[in-house]
């Protein structure tokens, strides 16, 4: 095992923001992996069980959090989500960064197990482009779309507890600051 602690990277922000894409992209072109994270909600169209999420019923999710499986977990939107903690721990004991891809209250929550955690604050030129950008999706109802833009406001007055934010307005500058955000930071802590 390596005396060097790995370094945890959040990307969170309000649901349109681009921080699943964004750290899909950050991944490919790093080689820092992403975390695979455990949710109740159904997939949506494309979405593969283990790769985009872990899609667990509510008593599979509440099973597991009662045995301290997760790292971090709230309950978002109406559903659970969580990440699981042996990945997580796996990496930053063998020194290895690893990406979370995870909603404002999981940032928090990691900073408070993980001093180190880097959390970067991942938030749309403003509420037209998440509107647009959630319109665009086709994933959420009217009324869950409308639930996800008012949640916005409240999760943007939380990135003043982030080390960074970036504002993705376009997609490619967004990745390139947050890679260089990972390379600047990885070896640092």
């Amino acid at each position: 095992m390596s005396n060097n602690r790995g370094r945890l990277f959040v990307i969170s922000g309000p649901s349109g923001s681009g921080k699943s894409s964004v750290c899909r992209l950050v991944s490919e072109n790093t080689g820092v992996p992403c975390s695979v994270s455990a949710t109740t909600r159904p997939p949506r169209p494309g979405e593969e069980d283990g790769v985009h999420y872990l899609f667990l019923s509510p008593e599979e999710f509440a099973a597991r959090a009662a045995d301290g499986w997760f790292y971090e977990h709230a309950e978002v939107y109406g559903h659970r989500y969580g990440t699981p903690g042996e990945p997580i721990q796996n990496a930053l004991n063998e020194g290895k960064c690893l990406l979370l891809d995870i909603d404002v209250q999981g940032g928090k929550s990691v900073k408070e197990k993980c001093r180190g955690a880097i959390l970067i604050f991942m938030a749309a030129s403003d509420d037209e482009e998440l509107r647009r950008r959630l319109q665009k999706r086709g994933t959420e109802s009217k009324r869950e779309m409308e639930l996800r833009l008012s949640k916005a406001d409240e999760e943007g007055e939380r990135r003043r507890y982030y080390d960074y934010v970036v504002v993705n307005d376009d997609l490619d500058k967004a990745v390139e600051e947050v890679m260089r955000i990972v390379e600047s930071e990885k070896n640092n802590g």
